[in-house]
């Protein structure tokens, strides 16, 4: 069911009307792939069983979508480490943490990450220089092109433009506040997925 207009309670009743996904417009294109997959992936003899299948909204969509992000925290700082890997698993995310920028390169060769939180200063290897190493094709990096949001305590623009020039894709700005945090990650893993869609047609 699409609908342009969601109400309290409407979830509910398209489930008992035998509805198998209950989603408002606009949709975007990544929320109905994910949708369209999530049914399609269902196994038909589970639902056939007593146990009805629960209803697809987007609420269990983006849970679905923070349970199956891998992010990986590159951040020197045990307190501020701490405290993003809090604010990240509290929502749902997958995260590993490094205390380091060659840390990240050895966990980037060795696991595909879907994003990456990169602390801009760092010892022996800064996050600057990390991200240089990441984006080179000749490095051993499984993803070369991985979202990478830098986390740093100077907030002016110009500092956004040395982010933006070493190749990085976004930044947050110290001290993280969760909401920002996890609206940033989210706007990042939506939009690689939409190119991903688009480069398919």
């Amino acid at each position: 069911m699409l609908t342009s207009l969601g109400l309290r309670g409407d979830a509910a009743e398209m489930k008992r009307i035998g509805f198998a996904a209950y989603l408002t417009k606009p949709v975007r294109p990544d929320q109905l792939q994910a949708c369209l997959l999530t049914l399609l992936g269902r196994d038909p003899a589970r639902i056939m069983e007593d146990r009805p299948a629960p209803l697809v909204t987007s609420h269990t969509l983006t849970d679905d979508k923070r349970r199956a992000t891998r992010i990986l925290l590159a951040e020197d700082n045990a307190i501020n480490q701490k405290f993003a890997l809090h604010v990240l698993e509290r929502f749902g995310f997958q995260t590993d943490a490094v205390f380091s920028g060659q840390a990240a390169i050895e966990a980037l060769a060795a696991t595909r990450y879907d994003l990456v939180l990169m602390d801009v200063e760092m010892p022996e290897m800064s996050g600057f220089e990390a991200t240089a190493i990441i984006r080179d094709p000749a490095s051993a990096v499984l993803d070369h092109n991985i979202p990478i949001i830098a986390m740093t305590a100077r907030a002016g623009d110009e500092d956004r433009k040395a982010c933006l020039a070493a190749g990085m894709d976004d930044y947050i700005a110290k001290p993280i506040r969760p909401e920002a945090l996890v609206r940033l990650v989210e706007m990042r893993i939506g939009a690689r997925q939409t190119s991903s869609l688009e480069n398919l047609h």
